[in-house]
Parts: structure tokens; sequence; C-alpha cells
């Protein structure tokens, strides 16, 4: 199966915060045994960022990202303007256009 993570939660999974709900918990474990993949909208990096950058929650963001990069079950998914593909804004919000479509799939 696949995914897209939010914010709290993968800086959650990443911190072993016990904030992270058991369900959200099963699908990064999941993912990690290679069971399905989780997108990671850039713009939750950013936040991430954000976070890090004002020291609400300690953790290696550098780490972080070099982890994401690293994995096959972890995908980053970047913002481009619409009519590029992938994600659009529309109304200030952003819209994550057929993530099933970005898959690899099986040979």
């Amino acid at each position: 199966m696949n995914f897209v993570a939010d914010t709290h939660a993968l800086l959650w999974w990443f911190t072993d915060s016990p904030r992270i709900s058991s369900k959200a918990s099963v699908i990064f474990e999941k993912c990690e045994k290679g069971e399905g993949v989780i997108f990671i909208p850039s713009i939750v990096i950013a936040e991430a960022l954000s976070i890090f950058d004002k020291k609400r929650v300690s953790f290696d963001f550098r780490n972080l990202f070099k982890e994401i990069k690293a994995s096959e079950n972890f995908v980053l998914i970047l913002l481009r303007r619409s009519g590029d593909s992938d994600a659009a804004f529309c109304s200030g919000h952003l819209i994550v256009e057929q993530v099933k479509n970005l898959v690899p799939r099986p040979r």
C-alpha cells in the first residue's frame, strides 16, 4: 500500500515519540520492511526544517533528510507549478495529483 505522510507523523516516527498513533506506527513499520511506500511532500520537509529551526522538537534534521533520501520506501514529492504535473496550488491549498501514478510499477 502507499501513503502520504504529514509532518507530525513523520517527525514522531523518526523521533520515536509516544505521540504517534499505533495505526501510523504500523504503517511506517510496514513501509520500512518494504511492504509499501510513504510519499513525503516537500512541504512536509520544509515544515520539519522550520520546526527544527525553532527547536520545538529535538531531532537531527540532516540525518532525517539523509534517511529519507537513502530509502526506497520513502519518496519525496516535489512541488511544481500547475501544469508541471505532480502537484498544484489551488486557493492556497496544495493538491497532490494522482500519487498512485508516482509509484514505480512492478516489472
